[in-house]
């Protein structure tokens, strides 16, 4: 095989492939012209073989219908006439009546002899009457010794006779074509072997009530050679008839042979089978080396018809003779054009495949080598775009081998690859510094010397699980996989696992990345973790204490201050009263500061309850809770109806940002205008009012703790307000910031994520 490989080289390939080329067309186009000659022709000869057909089964009707018009003659004689009277007269036993019955069969038989006189096809004619049932009236036939009239002691009873009865049910002008009988006595013609036809016409009395029939019998022979002309060498015509009796008739100087289906050698003419089903006029029919062409022949005024029609076959070779001399010429020229597109082609398939050789023998020398091909060709046809395309090929793949060996030598993770049998066929030099080994001194050796010996077992049901997933496997994806150094000491790694199938052959790939550093730095991470949690819970316990414990004394100044003021209440005048006021609004401020400080400790590290609200409900619930004065109005976006939103803690965002707007209004009427727009990840919103404004130097700041821009003695509040809100704010992951140049007017814009970020533990802890 490899001997017929090497033989069958490109420039033989090549040179066959042009050959084909060349042929294929040519015997194609042959092949389609001769086929389409050869159906021209045939069509042709068909045609031919149908007009001749026609033509005779014309001539052939001529034929019949010249016989019904002497059987009419003969019955519409007045001899005719007086014989059906003197028949029907009674039977009387007068010699009268008999003498008179002779003497119109005289005159019909010399009727007859005249007819068969002037009428050579004519075998014999006869009448036959109703007497016993249907007995001969008048015979004459055609005899050795001229034409005789049968004499009355041999006329023949016939009552027996099938076409007699058939005869009585048949209308006035319609005829009876008879089958084929063969020669003999009965037919009138002499010699056995040559068949007649027998012709069958009704004869009605005076009543038009059934008298008997004229029976004619023509010579089939002679009716052949006179209405049918000499047929050319090798034609035959076949009358056939629907029982399947035929005859053949091959000219004038051979004999008609017959063929009856009660014959022990019967064979079925032509079209008999289709013409049992299916009342044919015409068809063609191609058999073995025999054309034939049927139609149908047509008799006027017939009652019943055994004759199905006349059958013309000629040999194909002589149709078809002049036309295959002509086709057999064309196919010789084509043949030899051919042969000439042939040679043509091997010369030039040969010269054309030259160039190949040299670049097979160019690629072969370049072979085995990974530097880059540079190609001296200065031809300009295809086969120098061939080497421009094969060097600007070798050099893609060398420079996509060297890339990919850049990337697994470069790789910071190690890249391991195994077969089936665990046997590692290549690793990159991160992998073999993880373990402390070369790369070299890794292949080849089984994967069960890089684990420890507690693991070994499992390795194998892990590689099955990467064959069985499309894409890579983590192993041990809820802990670590051991790994084992050169050094025998074992370290945690994170292995993914995948399968690759090249050139058939399967392997696995594993990608290993050392987490010794990360778990350490996990480690160190939840200590940390720890330690805020434990800190953050001192804190809460401290700031409840506190909030708790700095109240108490606060009640009690509370509590002295109403009694002192109640004890000594005669002796108060209005500055004493108004210093025991301000003392306990000192008193109240400092109970909102504990707990606004509080609640600020609390911010994110305290789950709300998850309430999901529509905009428009949440908007209800802030207007009930601010409680705006008659004379400051709120305008909501209609948008707030289409959105969902948490309800907490937003609405205490919205809560501080409405309230400040009326709290800070320097007039006794003002417009707070709350908006929101729908961004693709997250809410906007926009609390503006018609107030004073914020000078830029005071953005920053505002968002302080204890922070106000009035005294607090003209300002009401704990200064926590806008601080709750910023960190309510970003630790849902969103950001808020002011808008105002410091004239009229102010604007605290927000966003706020459609999904909530979920803090982290460390996030929590702190």
């Amino acid at each position: 095989m490899k001997v017929f490989e090497r033989r069958f080289t490109i420039r033989n390939r090549f040179i066959v492939f042009t050959l084909c080329v060349a042929l294929l067309p040519a015997f194609i186009i042959t092949a389609i012209q001769y086929t389409q000659s050869r159906h021209l022709v045939e069509n042709i000869a068909a045609n031919q073989l149908a007009s001749t057909t026609r033509r005779y089964s014309e001539q052939l009707s001529n034929v019949f219908m010249s016989i019904e018009q002497d059987a009419r003659f003969l019955i519409e004689t007045p001899s005719m006439a007086g014989m059906i009277q003197s028949v029907m007269l009674p039977d009387t036993g007068d010699e009268g009546n008999l003498s008179n019955v002779q003497k119109w069969r005289t005159r019909l038989e010399k009727l007859f002899i005249s007819m068969l006189g002037e009428h050579a096809l004519y075998a014999q004619i006869e009448l036959i009457g109703p007497i016993d049932g249907g007995r001969e009236l008048v015979r004459v036939s055609q005899t050795d010794a001229g034409i005789e009239a049968a004499p009355v002691d041999q006329l023949m009873q016939m009552d027996e006779r099938p076409y007699l009865h058939d005869a009585r049910v048949m209308d006035a002008g319609e005829s009876y074509l008879a089958s084929l009988v063969p020669g003999g006595e009965d037919s009138g013609v002499d010699d056995a072997g040559n068949p007649a036809i027998r012709f069958v016409w009704p004869v009605l009395d005076e009543n038009r009530d059934f008298f008997g029939i004229v029976v004619l019998y023509a010579d089939l022979r002679r009716m052949m050679k006179e209405s049918l002309p000499q047929l050319p060498q090798g034609h035959a015509i076949v009358l056939t008839t629907v029982a399947g009796d035929f005859i053949e008739y091959h000219g004038r100087d051979t004999r008609i042979s017959h063929h009856f289906r009660t014959d022990p050698d019967w064979v079925a003419p032509p079209f008999h089978e289709v013409l049992q089903e299916t009342r044919l006029s015409e068809s063609l029919d191609s058999v073995d080396d025999l054309f034939s062409y049927f139609s149908r022949t047509d008799t006027a005024n017939v009652h019943q018809s055994v004759f199905a029609g006349l059958v013309v076959t000629a040999p194909k070779e002589i149709l078809l003779k002049e036309s295959r001399a002509a086709m057999s010429s064309g196919l010789l020229i084509s043949s030899l054009l051919a042969v000439g597109f042939a040679v043509l082609a091997w010369i030039l398939g040969a010269r054309l495949a030259e160039p190949l050789r040299e670049l097979t023998k160019l690629i072969s020398q370049s072979s085995g080598k990974l530097e880059s091909i540079q190609l001296n060709d200065t031809r300009d046809d295809e086969i120098g775009d061939l080497l421009d395309a094969f060097s600007t090929l070798s050099n893609k793949l060398i420079e996509r081998s060297a890339f990919a060996d850049a990337i697994f030598n470069g790789a910071a993770d190690g890249i391991i690859a195994i077969d089936r049998d665990s046997v590692i066929l290549t690793a990159n030099p991160a992998a073999a510094k993880i373990f402390g080994y070369e790369p070299a001194e890794m292949c080849g050796r089984n994967i069960s010397m890089l684990l420890p010996e507690s693991i070994r077992h499992r390795h194998g049901a892990l590689v099955d699980d990467a064959v069985l997933s499309e894409n890579g496997r983590l192993m041990a994806e809820n802990r670590d996989v051991q790994g084992l150094r050169r050094d025998g000491t074992e370290l945690p790694l994170e292995v993914s696992i995948s399968h690759a199938i090249s050139d058939h052959r399967t392997s696995f790939v594993g990608i290993i990345r050392d987490v010794s550093e990360r778990r350490l730095e996990e480690r160190h991470r939840q200590e940390m973790i720890t330690a805020l949690e434990r800190s953050n819970a001192e804190l809460d316990s401290f700031a409840y204490i506190a909030s708790h414990d700095l109240k108490a004394p606060l009640r009690v100044i509370d509590n002295a201050s109403r009694w002192l003021e109640e004890d000594l209440e005669q002796y108060l005048d209005d500055d004493t009263r108004e210093s025991m006021a301000l003392l306990r609004s000192r008193i109240v401020r400092m109970e909102r500061l504990l707990d606004d400080l509080l609640e600020h400790s609390r911010i994110g590290r305290t789950r709300l309850a998850e309430e999901t609200v529509t905009g428009s409900e949440l908007m209800e619930d802030v207007i009930a809770l601010v409680a705006p004065p008659t004379q400051f109005r709120i305008e909501l976006d209609p948008a707030f109806s289409s959105i969902q939103l948490p309800r907490m803690p937003i609405r205490n965002v919205l809560l501080n940002l409405v309230s400040n707007a009326i709290k800070h209004h320097d007039l006794e009427a003002g417009l707070i205008e709350v908006c929101v727009k729908d961004r693709d990840d997250h809410y906007e919103f926009t609390v503006s009012d018609d107030g004073p404004g914020i000078a830029p130097e005071f953005h920053q700041r505002v968002f302080g703790m204890f922070q106000t821009l009035k005294p607090r003695d003209e300002v009401e509040g704990s200064g926590m307000g806008l601080a709750m809100v910023k960190k309510n704010i970003e630790v849902a992951g969103g950001e808020i910031s002011l808008i105002s140049e410091g004239g009229r007017g102010c604007s605290f814009r927000f966003t706020w994520p459609k999904y909530q970020q979920v803090p982290s533990e460390l996030d929590k802890a702190a």
